[in-house]
């Protein structure tokens, strides 16, 4: 199974001409049935959109099996689906909207587990304090992320785990460079105020 990269500036898919083309040819084979093409154009973006994810879940696990379930599902609907835009981009709104369902149900399984739960879960004895730290700051960065507004929280998540520069981001979303420039300084505003209790200095 596939782990996330962080800060892999290398792994980051070049919308460039050429991928254009590349792009096309990959999904014209992919059409005609080519289990090949559908490989090279996986791993070609697989690493780009687990990041993308996984900023948008919080949750390795929970962002594998979105990738995971869009490419499958991209691989039995071959036949049907077309592509008019850039590869990159039908697969980044795929994993958007498929990451928002997911979280959905999540928010529903949890409240559900809230009611049915008898007792608090037994710590494990291996738990450390430094361990507990750590567990309640990447719960609180997850959560400080989920409740941007979503077009922030989008535009933050391409920046910061789709290692996305703002021009790449405007093109991709098809809003102003200054939209991106806007709602990213508003996002790492609202995640500093957010984990201020985290900061060193409380801010």
């Amino acid at each position: 199974m596939y782990s996330v990269p962080h800060n892999r500036h290398n792994d980051r898919p070049a919308a460039t001409y050429d991928q254009a083309i590349q792009d096309r040819r990959w999904l014209d084979a992919i059409a005609a049935g080519n289990d090949v093409a559908f490989e090279a154009a996986f791993l070609h973006y697989h690493s780009w959109l687990l990041r993308v994810a996984y900023g948008l879940l919080g949750s390795e696990h929970d962002a594998q099996e979105v990738v995971q379930d869009v490419m499958l599902s991209f691989w039995t609907r071959r036949h049907v689906i077309q592509v008019r835009g850039s590869l990159m981009s039908y697969l980044y709104v795929a994993v958007k909207k498929r990451a928002i369902s997911f979280s959905r149900k999540r928010r529903v399984a949890e409240r559900f587990s809230l009611l049915v739960a008898t007792r608090p879960a037994t710590p494990s004895l291996e738990s450390t304090d430094a361990l507990a730290a750590t567990s309640e700051l990447t719960v609180a960065i997850a959560q400080a992320v989920g409740r941007l507004p979503l077009k922030r929280r989008e535009i933050f998540v391409l920046h910061r785990f789709g290692l996305m520069g703002n021009t790449e981001i405007a093109t991709l979303l098809n809003v102003s460079i200054r939209t991106v420039d806007t709602q990213l300084h508003r996002a790492y505003n609202g995640l500093r105020r957010s984990l201020a209790p985290w900061m060193p200095d409380g801010r």
